[in-house]
This record gives structure tokens, sequence and C-alpha cells, in this order.
């Protein structure tokens, strides 16, 4: 016998301008996707805290040397047990400010909560462009919760 099995993924994408006023919305969209699909309240709080750091660093310093911010996505897909976010920016990538410190605690604070995080840039021939890919286990991933 058999287990039936659901290969589809389940899909969640969201687009807004870089502003800090934005990071909420986009945040709690994604939580109540994950939740949606399996993520229970300490998963969410992890997915939550792990985005909103994310998205606050495009906020603060993808478009650094623009005068209007550009855009900020969130793209966000379900497959078997896990919750997989791209949190995505057409900006001018990762590069040294020279008034920093040194790096800051959103990295370190997202691979704390991710059970994977990686780090993209895009290197075609426009703005450089950065996704924070972030991986978080679900437990029930794929069955809705109880209602």
């Amino acid at each position: 016998m058999t287990d039936d099995v659901d290969y589809s993924l389940q899909r969640f994408s969201e687009t807004l301008p870089a502003y800090a006023v934005n990071v909420r919305t986009l945040r709690r969209a994604v939580v109540r996707f994950a939740e949606e699909h399996g993520a229970d309240a300490f998963m969410a709080g992890s997915v939550a805290l792990a985005v909103g750091e994310a998205l606050n660093n495009v906020v603060l310093h993808a478009y650094r040397d623009h005068l209007v911010p550009g855009n900020m996505t969130v793209d966000a897909h379900v497959e078997m047990s896990h919750l997989a976010v791209a949190v995505r920016d057409e900006g001018s990538g990762f590069n040294p400010r020279s008034q920093s410190p040194g790096a800051g605690y959103g990295l370190p604070v997202i691979a704390s909560l991710a059970a994977a995080m990686s780090v993209a840039t895009n290197r075609d021939d426009g703005p450089s462009g950065t996704a924070v890919l972030m991986n978080f286990e679900l437990a029930d991933a794929g069955e809705p919760p109880p209602a």
C-alpha cells in the first residue's frame, strides 16, 4: 500500500517598493502562507523573524545609492516537507560600506533560524541584485492545519 503524495508546488510571490512600511506587509503575507501550509507557531515565528531581517537588509542596503528605492520581492513555495523562501532585490549587491563598522547581525540571525540559508547575487549586465535564500522544515507540509 502506498500513501498518496502531492508533488505539486504551492507558490507565493509578492513585490512591493523597498520602504520600511512594506516590510511588515510582506512578512505577514509570507507567514500566513507558511501557516496555511503547516507551519506551527514556533516555525511561523522563525519565518517572520528571518524574512523580516532579510527585508530590513533590502530597505537599509540594497538601494542606498538610489534616489528612489526599487522593489523587494518575497517568493516562497512549499514542497514536500519544507518551505523555501527567497527575498530578492535589484539593488547594489553586496558591496562594503566605508562607514560600516563590519558585518551586521541580520545574516547570522537568519542562518540560526533557517534549516539552510544562502546568499546569491545576480551577475548579469544590469544591477547586481541580491537574493537571500532560506529553507525551513515544516513538520506537516502539505497538510492543512485543523479548522
